[in-house]
């Protein structure tokens, strides 16, 4: 209950923040790590108040045995019990530093592996492997403190257990040879033995509670932190508003609009109407065209002034297109109900058919984490049909053409913006934010801005006449040819043909892919002792023997003294006492020992190896395990390679590199000390009492069958319920990044109430697992006590019969080690189960690395050192009949490339959206493997290089800039190869320093968030001038820019790349003349190679898409 409303609460708080404020790892560590820390430390709260009860009843009946000695376990529990407060106390603001370091590096890791296409293609692998390392070994570090915290409250907890009935017996027999007393016998020394078991067993479990209480209450801080925070940024939610009519669409009078509460406003007293029909809103990169589009939706706070809405819900594409790791259909029906014929007109005017054909699974093909398996465009296009299909009356688009080739702009604008378009025919309203000047003549309103202000606002040839000069940037008269406006019109598509997917169950797609559990083997084992080292765990055991020996060998030292005592009363008391404080010093000091090695030495090794390789086989494996498209069998949630399941996705990397390591961190060891202690124990004891008990011995083989096959039935069972809680988390996590990427178009739809809905479904089969385990682990229990229970009525059974062959301490001893025996037992076996369960994350570990395919392993040292440091040299590059896919047994994605490019030559890549562009990007970075054929650099075949050498000599700017956690210095010059005076100048050219030397220069810590797509990309084009290489690689570099961004960016290209090699991959065409050759791809295939001139003078493809974009242009 607990778990699933701490849950449900920090997923409220996350559905109604902010997107600004919205960080990828603060709730997923909140809901993984911090929870599941509450649920543990809170397992054993009613145990603490009930254990006073239990106390008192110990105290009432030791008193009786040994008078005032009684008030000596007292004591000295109480004294734990007030030790062990600043421990707690200290051990919980621990935890709370710890986790922080967790969440700091989860951040890092989700944004790495949620970008790794571009990750990939800069090859920055080298560069995040010691970043991420070094995140995790400060968290080590920082967890050092805390670990050894642990290692007092487990001192602190056990002080009782060992030093009660020494200091009790000792003041006793002071007591007693001071009065000149009798002397303690077996009847007074066992049965106080025994009561004063009774009465630290309860005192351990308060000492044990009250760090876990403190550490939850750390817990507790941070989730009650996290869910109040200020959420006046949604004050005026959509779904609050009513449907009174308004005159205009959206107002703002005198608004101040900030991204965040704590940020300076991106609008200052904005006056704006927006009327229904059709607006749209341009101007240059970083102008706040974004934050405008995002206020609309209410997702900034208005600080000051007002804004009012006339619509309840709209349905809003951002710029950055939020696709689920679901199908292409529910990424476009969303939470609507299915309309055959509604579906397949949206997919036909958002230029889905080709690709719905393309995909062999039709409609049904899974888009992958954040549409890793799309193309930039089909994202776009998506994200656009689902604004279609949602048949809302107000559709908010933020630059969705940016990635989008001219024939499907084209296409689109006609079918929905155009006088017959669908936008115009259903009288939906349209805001429509946009880079260039393309479309503006469909609009009814045109809204130009600047520096956070509105310059220029009304019709589209009242705007032009006011404002030509801008109109005639960038604009080219569209050449003379023989094409006619005939040729060029849309003709409404047909409809989409659906392949029989209708009904898709994931359920019943998991059902048909039987999950093999994974077992406990000892090869798991082998790799986790070897992470650990072979030496700390010898000590390790070594110690742990120890201590268990002296806990068990402290009774019969007992019996020993109690036995002299019947021959002499107080006999050699000092040698008895002596020895016994030996006995007891050695057991705490052994226990201390053993948990330093394990939680401090052991620990140490085993996070930092396991994280490594983890990281470094995450890092190193090839695309086409991101893609997860192309081999076995793929679900929402899970990736399967070769018909084996592999609990990684990379959706799901939150779960690995949290849930798992959780585990390896913080159960693991605790799982393990407990479970060799108490088998050890359990060994000791059963030994002891056979030698005792004589005749008992013959029964113990029966024991040992019962248990073995009580032991056998629950750990197979406990151990696939614990894989089943693992796997049953992980969509949780799924569901939790969905939402905080999509949060902006979630809130515009109006979708929270499905989404809650959902994750509170996921919730549910998620607790499933839990309560299951929780009634094993209560049968156990009962199973354990009665088996126990049997034993204890069979020695007196044999004590009553056979009086003669057995003495009073002999007795005493045995039954009191049977009155711990079943706890220890039952703690032997769930600690065994549980170190079983969580060895599983080491299991998945391992499997992961043995599993994931890897790029490069076939290259051999030699090959590396043979390469030149100037590599590539010239850049010259040549595809010999290249066909190419995911992987070797895939589709192909390029098909009989051939074709070859002179140094310092300039090519421009085109063709319609998924045409294969970008692949042949990612063909030349060896991102694809080579079916047949061979790509060529410098004379040298690309399969003989390793891939990360391959993509750290060339430079890339790709569509979706990508930047790490840290100093700008650090992201303009991640290799730190050059002195500050270069990354100055780059940035002072993309015209970009002024704001970086306001927020603090190179030394700056880069944020994400504060700089707009365009500025971006900016940045990203300075790190290229920073980088030095023969072969820069453009993959849509301009795409998100405003076309005097773009002029600028072409400016830069042509003077700062004047020497080398050059192949953009391009949709507009501004600049297509500055290039010596056009290749124009389709369907994988070359059609067309030659110079622009060339193509545009003849009937060719790349001439109709030229001329489809001019028109756009120029607003025809």
């Amino acid at each position: 209950m607990m778990r699933s409303g701490l849950i449900s609460m920090i997923y409220d708080q996350t559905i109604g923040t902010t997107a600004e404020e919205l960080n990828d790892s603060a709730a997923i560590t909140l809901m993984g790590t911090d929870v599941e820390r509450i649920v543990a430390n809170l397992k054993n709260m009613h145990e603490a108040w009930a254990s006073i009860i239990e106390l008192a009843v110990a105290i009432w009946l030791l008193e009786r045995e040994v008078g005032v000695a009684c008030l000596i376990p007292l004591v000295i529990s109480l004294g734990c019990v007030l030790a062990m407060v600043p421990v707690s106390r200290r051990s919980g603001q621990a935890q709370k530093q710890w986790v922080e370091r967790v969440q700091k590096r989860l951040a890092v890791t989700a944004n790495t592996f949620g970008n790794m296409k571009v990750v990939q293609m800069l090859g920055l692998n080298d560069v995040i492997f010691p970043l991420v390392s070094h995140l995790r070994e400060v968290e080590i570090q920082t967890s050092l403190r805390f670990r050894k915290l642990l290692i007092w409250q487990v001192a602190l907890s056990n002080v009782p257990a060992v030093l009660a009935p020494f200091a009790t017996f000792t003041i006793y027999a002071i007591i007693s040879v001071m009065r000149h007393g009798g002397s303690i016998l077996s009847a007074q020394a066992f049965t106080s033995l025994a009561l004063i078991s009774l009465l630290t067993s309860p005192l351990l479990i308060i000492c044990q509670v009250m760090p876990a209480i403190w550490q939850a209450v750390a817990c507790f801080d941070r989730i009650e932190t996290y869910c109040a925070k200020d959420s006046r940024a949604i004050l005026i939610s959509l779904s609050s508003k009513s449907e009174e009519f308004h005159p205009s669409l959206v107002s703002f009078q005198n608004a101040n609009i900030a991204w965040s509460s704590d940020q300076e406003p991106v609008f200052a007293n904005l006056t704006l109407t927006i009327h229904p029909g059709i607006t749209m809103i341009v101007g240059p990169v970083g102008s706040g065209k974004s934050t405008l589009l995002e206020s609309i939706v209410n997702q900034h706070m208005v600080k000051t002034g007002s804004m009012t809405t006339s619509f309840s819900r709209a349905a809003y594409c951002p710029q950055i297109p939020w696709i689920r790791n679901d199908t292409v259909r529910s990424n476009i029906i969303g939470f609507h109900a299915f309309d055959q014929a509604w579906y397949d007109f949206t997919c036909a005017v958002c230029g889905l058919q080709d690709d719905l054909v393309s995909f062999a699974k039709g409609d049904m093909h899974i888009t992958g984490s954040d549409g890793i398996a799309l193309s930039g465009g089909q994202k776009q296009r998506i994200a656009l049909a689902r604004a279609i299909y949602s048949r809302l009356n107000v559709v908010i688009l933020d630059n969705v053409f940016s990635g989008l080739d001219s024939k499907n702009i084209d296409l689109i604008s006609s079918c929905l913006f155009g006088s017959d378009g669908h936008f115009r025919k259903a009288g939906i309203s349209v805001i429509l934010a946009l880079s260039t000047n393309q479309l503006l003549s469909h609009a009814d309103e045109v809204v130009m801005m600047e520096e956070g202000k509105v310059t220029a606002s009304g019709s589209y040839n009242a705007i032009v006449s006011k404002t030509r000069q801008y109109f005639s940037k960038g604009l080219k008269a569209v050449e003379d040819t023989s094409l006619s406006t005939a040729e060029s019109s849309v003709l409404f598509p047909s409809l989409v043909q659906n392949k029989d997917h209708t009904n898709i169950n994931m359920k019943a797609a998991d059902d048909e892919n039987t999950i093999n559990r994974q077992k406990g083997t000892w090869s798991v084992y082998t790799y986790y002792f070897r992470s650990a080292g072979y030496g700390l765990l010898g000590l390790f055991l070594a110690f742990t023997i120890i201590e268990a020996f002296c806990s068990s060998f402290q009774t019969l030292w007992i019996r020993w003294w109690v036995e002299a005592n019947e021959e002499q009363p107080n006999k050699q008391l000092g040698m008895y006492l002596g020895v016994y404080g030996m006995i007891f010093g050695l057991a705490l000091l052994s226990l201390i020992a053993s948990c330093w090695l394990l939680f401090v030495r052991a620990l140490n090794n085993t996070s930092l190896n396991l994280h490594s390789d983890l990281l470094k086989t995450a890092l190193g494996a090839s695309t086409s395990f991101f893609q997860g498209v192309d081999t076995g069998s793929i679900t929402n949630r899970y990736c399967y390679f070769h018909n084996n399941l592999l609990t990684w996705a990379t959706d799901a990397i939150p779960n690995r590199f949290s849930q798992d390591l959780e585990l390896i961190d913080m159960m693991l060891p605790v799982y393990a000390v407990n479970c060799v202690t108490n088998v050890i124990t359990v060994f000791i004891d059963v030994l002891i009492i056979c030698i005792l008990g004589k005749y008992l011995a013959v029964s113990i083989p029966f024991l040992g069958v019962v248990l073995f096959f009580v032991q056998s039935y629950y750990l197979r069972t406990s151990r696939q319920v614990r894989l089943l809680d693992i796997e049953a988390k992980a969509p949780i996590y799924t569901h939790f990044l969905e939402t905080i990427h999509g949060i902006s178009s979630i809130k515009a739809f109006n979708w929270e109430p499905q989404m809650r809905d959902k994750g509170l479904a996921l919730l549910d089969q998620s607790q499933r697992p839990v309560y299951m385990l929780y009634t094993i682990q209560q049968w156990l229990t009962l199973v354990l006590d009665l088996a126990v229970g049997a034993m204890a009525v069979i020695l007196i059974a044999m004590v009553t019969s056979l009086r003669n062959q057995f003495n009073a301490a002999s007795i005493g001893v045995a039954l009191n080690l049977l009155l711990t025996l079943n706890q220890t037992l039952t703690n032997a076996i769930k600690m065994w189960t549980m170190t079983e369960t969580s060895i599983g994350a080491v299991t998945r570990v391992q499997h992961f690395i043995q599993d994931t395919p890897s790029e490069g392993c076939c290259i051999t040292p030699s090959i590396i050192s043979q390469l030149p440091d100037d590599w590539p040299g010239s850049g010259v590059v040549e595809f010999r009949d290249v066909t190419a896919g995911y992987n070797y047994s895939s589709t192909p994605i390029l098909r009989g490339l051939t074709m070859s490019i002179k140094p310092g030559e300039n090519i421009a890549v085109c063709g319609p959206s998924g045409s294969g562009k970008t692949s042949l990007i990612m063909a030349m970075l060896q991102m694809l493997d080579i079916q047949s054929g061979r790509i060529m650099i410098d004379d040298r075949d690309l399969a003989g290089i390793p891939r990360s050498a391959i993509r750290s000599r060339i430079n890339v700017v790709s569509q979706d800039p990508f930047f790490m956690p840290g100093t700008l210095r650090f992201n303009i010059d991640p290799r730190q190869c050059v002195v500050d005076a270069e990354p100055i100048r780059a940035i002072e050219k993309v015209g970009l320093w002024d704001r970086v030397q306001a927020k603090g220069g190179l030394d700056m810590e880069f944020s994400f968030a504060d700089w707009s797509v365009g500025q971006r990309q900016l940045l990203a084009l300075a790190r290229a001038l920073v980088t030095k290489s023969h072969l820069l690689i453009l993959d849509e570099a301009t795409s998100s820019v405003d076309w005097e961004t773009e002029a600028i960016m072409q400016d830069i290209v042509e003077k700062e790349f004047v020497q080398e090699t050059i192949i953009a991959v391009v949709h507009r065409f501004r600049y297509i003349h500055r290039f010596d050759r056009v290749v124009f791809l389709k369907y994988g295939e070359v059609v067309e190679c030659d110079t622009p001139e060339v193509l545009l003078q003849s009937d060719s493809e790349f001439r109709r898409m030229y001329l489809a974009s001019q028109r756009l242009a120029c607003g025809l």
